[in-house]
């Protein structure tokens, strides 16, 4: 999976629908831009970076936490490092 399939899976779980992800009014959200599984503006928005802040958000912000997080069964768990 790559790292915008793995932001809609992601958000279609955290919305319970597409139209629901499409009216997402969470913009404060890291992942919000990407929800709809493209690059807004490319060179100005990075999803591999969008994903690192969400998981870090998850973790209550700490490092440590988002390395040792065992959620495997998050999508975006392979891309929580901010890398593939």
């Amino acid at each position: 999976m790559e790292p915008l399939e793995a932001i809609c899976v992601y958000c279609l779980w955290c919305s319970d629908s597409t139209s629901e992800v499409i009216r997402c009014k969470n913009r404060p959200c890291s992942l919000w831009h990407f929800r709809l599984g493209h690059v807004p503006d490319p060179g100005k928005k990075d999803p591999l970076k969008a994903i690192r802040l969400r998981c870090l958000l998850c973790a209550g912000g700490s490092v440590r936490e988002v390395e040792r997080c065992d959620s495997v069964t998050c999508t975006l768990h392979p891309f929580r490092m901010g890398t593939r």
